[in-house]
Formats: structure tokens, C-alpha cells, sequence
């Protein structure tokens, strides 16, 4: 619109108005007029929507919503994908399971972490991981499986959240992008239609979702929701299992399944063919597409040791003793002791923490990158622990010392709340 196109006191009526509460013209309206020095004109409510029509829809949006609401109303352009080779881009995501599930630790109700892979030149799922929370390590574990699967990826493509952007997936000597040669690419904030196929491949969990009797989605009865929930706890507490929780292993059967059953479905994004059975024109599964676009292509695959080091975690440390120290646990072999005093990388299996695989430090062109491997060191148990503790203990040691710190600072509030009054009973009485 031109300025002079509207009234002077229109841009300070717009003040009250592009607020996000979004208040109706009429409660703009009034407040502003209080706002109005003595003698000035006041506009009607109908001079007020004239101008209001005038403007476009995202300046008579701005300010009443957020940027990802304003996203939403802009045009974007589309991602023609039709050239790309499979493994040129994989696209990862984060979901948390919207159904219930018993832990497969201590059985109680809990929402699993998926984050799932998919091939945008193909649209295929490449890979996928379900864990107990969003962590790094889901997000490698993902990776892992799609390398193996499918081929290492040219460039990672993600969100910026914490399970892609960290030290474990970018440092530059340690991090697994680094190691495996994927560039990491990054959407921009606010910036969730870039990603868009991976989003909407999320909603592929929901069908399994609404099949469990635990569903909590927004879709679901808020009263049979409150019923199972009263359900699951009552059952847990007089036998520690509930029937209305599927398990750990038939959770992961039900995301097998959804995913085979995505990747042999037609995909509106992919191109269209002549279905030889059914005698008419449908798009592409993404398994097609693969089929199509693999023939004759070389994937990179890495075989069995490639893969367990390329997607290893490692940490720098410094020698002493023939001995480098990890997570309150020591590590000795011979070969270290020539290195003694100098600085290390050191890999380990999250899982297993009796062993790590030691590897020089190399200089190359001033930049610092892994060198060959010194030794494979084993858990010295005697110097330290009896059993060595591994790094997906430790991480749950941290949550669980969090989650106590969280309820005893819950506890010290609500024994506060009864010191005020406690308080007020003692004092002496005034004296007149």
C-alpha cells in the first residue's frame, strides 16, 4: 500500500491492533481512542476496516501472529529433486511416538524417541532408530543404519536441534560427519518447509499410534484417554505390568511395519508410471524410484569394520602410564606407553565399556585429523572400577541424578509453602 493511501492515525491504530492476542477492531478500536489527545478526529469502525482491506494479508497479520505462523502465509519455492542421485541427500527427523509404551527397563509408561532417514532423491526410508529419549546417539544409531543399509550420504540435511548440532556429530578432529566425509547441511530457523518431506513422513507413525489403546494424540477421546490412563497406573501398581502397554518389541515391530509399508506406497512427489496390474497410471513407491535410480549407480557402502569405527564415538584424552582415562574408567595397553604424555582420540561402544580403540593424532596442512589406530586398550579393573562403566550408563546415571535434583527442588516448594503460615503462629502478639 502507499502511506498516503491511508489516514495519518492509521499506523498508531495498528499498534493496538497487530498485537498477538489478537484483539477484534472493535477492542483496537476503543483502546486507541483512549489514546486520542482532546479535539482530535476519531475514526469509526467502519473507516477502520476500509483501511484494514486495503492492506495485504501478511502486513495485516504481522504482529497478531508468530514467524512460523507468518511462514506458513509465504510463497516458497519448491525443490525440484528430479536430478539428484540417491545418497546425494539424506534428511533426518525427530518424532516422539504420540502412544504410550512400557520402558523396557523398569516397565513403566513412557513416549519412545524415533528419528527416521529418508533419501530425498528417492524418498525412500534409508534408516531409523527408536530410543528411550532424543539424544545424539538415536540420531547416530539412525545414520548408521542408513549408511549400512543404503550407502554413506553426500550431505546430511537436519534441523538445528540439539541431536544434530553438537560436538559428537561436527568437531571437526572427533565428530562423525568428519569421519564418514558427510558435509552436514542445516535448515534455516523457522524454516520447517525446507524440510518438509521428512515432516510429513512423520505422520506415517500416527495410523500405529491410533492403533494402541495408550494413544494420547490430540485426536484422541480426552475421556478414554483419562480412563486408560487410570488403567495403566492401577494395573502397574498391583502387579508393576499393565495389559494396555504394548511392549518394547512390539513397538519396534509396528515401526518395521509402517515403514516397509511406506516405502512400497505411491508417493504423490515422485513421478508417475502405468501400473502393469492394476492397468492405470499411479506414482511411484519409493522403492521403485530406488530401483530406478540405483541401476547401474556404485553406492558407497562400508563393510562391517568400517562402519563400527566410522560411527564409533571419540573423545581426545591424554596418555600416561601406557593408561588413557574415560568416564571414571582406565584403559591400559603396551603401545601406549611410547606415547605417553601425548594427547589421543579415543573411540568406544556406548554399550560396551571393556575396551576403547586408541588412534594417533595426525597434522595435516595445520588441521588435526585421525590417525592410525595404536592399540585397542582393555578396562583395567583393578585400578578403578570392578566393572567399567559405559557411556549409555553414565548418561543415564546424569538423567536420573537430574530427575532427583528436579523432585527435591519440587519437595523444598511445597514444604515452603507451609513456613509462612507456620511463621505466623509463632509471633507474639502486639502489645497495646
Amino acid at each position: 500500500r502507499q502511506k498516503s493511501d491511508l489516514p495519518a492515525w492509521f499506523d498508531a491504530f495498528l499498534a493496538h491492533y497487530s498485537r498477538p492476542s489478537k484483539p477484534s477492531v472493535a477492542e483496537a478500536l476503543r483502546v486507541f481512542i483512549l489514546t486520542l489527545p482532546a479535539g482530535a478526529p476519531v475514526p469509526t469502525e467502519k473507516q477502520v476496516r476500509r483501511c484494514l482491506a486495503k492492506l495485504p494479508q501478511l502486513a495485516l497479520m504481522k504482529g497478531r501472529e508468530g514467524k512460523l505462523a507468518m511462514r506458513s502465509r509465504m510463497a516458497y519455492t519448491a525443490r525440484d529433486f528430479s536430478d539428484l542421485m540417491p545418497t546425494s541427500v539424506y534428511s533426518a527427523d525427530g518424532k516422539t511416538f504420540d502412544a504410550e509404551i512400557a520402558h523396557p527397563i523398569h516397565g513403566q509408561p513412557f513416549r519412545p524417541e524415533l528419528t527416521t532417514i529418508i533419501d530425498i532423491a528417492t524418498r525412500k526410508v534409508v534408516g531409523w532408530s527408536a530410543a528411550l529419549d532424543e539424544s545424539t546417539f538415536a540420531v547416530v544409531d539412525a545414520l548408521r543404519h542408513a549408511c549400512a543399509a543404503a550407502g554413506i550420504p553426500a550431505i546430511f540435511y537436519t534441523d538445528r536441534g540439539p541431536g544434530y548440532r553438537n560436538a559428537a556429530m561436527d568437531a571437526p578432529l572427533t565428530g562423525f560427519m568428519a569421519r564418514a566425509g558427510i558435509t552436514p547441511m542445516r535448515a534455516l530457523p523457522y524454516n520447517s518447509q525446507a524440510k518438509g518431506a521428512i515432516e510429513r513422513l512423520n505422520q506415517v507413525y500416527t495410523p500405529s499410534a491410533k492403533g494402541m489403546a495408550t494413544y494420547i494424540g490430540a485426536d484422541m477421546d480426552k475421556e478414554a484417554k483419562l480412563l486408560v490412563f487410570k488403567t495403566t497406573r492401577r494395573e502397574l501398581a498391583l502387579t508393576g505390568t499393565s495389559r494396555l502397554l504394548p511392549g518394547w518389541d512390539a513397538f519396534l515391530e509396528h515401526i518395521e511395519r509402517d515403514i516397509a509399508a511406506y516405502n512400497t506406497r505411491p508417493h504423490s512427489s515422485l513421478p508417475r508410471i502405468r501400473d502393469p496390474q492394476l492397468g492405470r497410471a499411479r506414482h511411484m513407491t519409493p522403492l521403485e524410484m530406488w530401483a530406478l535410480k540405483t541401476d547401474g549407480f556404485e553406492l558407497i557402502v562400508p563393510d562391517a569394520d568400517e562402519l563400527d569405527d566410522m560411527f564409533r564415538p571419540y573423545v581426545i584424552r591424554r596418555t600416561r602410564r601406557a593408561l588413557v582415562d574415560w568416564l571414571g574408567n582406565s584403559y591400559f595397553a603396551p603401545a601406549l606407553e611410547a606415547h605417553d604424555g601425548r594427547e589421543v582420540i579415543v573411540g568406544y561402544d556406548i554399550h560396551d565399556a571393556s575396551r576403547v580403540w586408541v588412534r594417533e593424532i595426525d597434522l595435516v596442512d595445520d588441521e588435526r585429523i585421525p590417525g592410525r589406530l595404536i592399540a585397542v586398550a582393555a578396562f583395567e579393573g583393578h585400578k578403578t572400577r570392578y566393572v567399567p562403566l559405559s557411556a549409555e550408563q553414565a548418561a543415564m546415571e546424569r538423567r536420573h541424578k537430574g530427575r532427583l535434583s528436579r523432585l527435591q527442588n519440587k519437595i523444598a516448594v511445597v514444604e515452603q509453602e507451609l513456613r509462612p503460615a507456620a511463621l505466623l503462629e509463632s509471633q507474639p502478639l502486639p502489645s497495646f
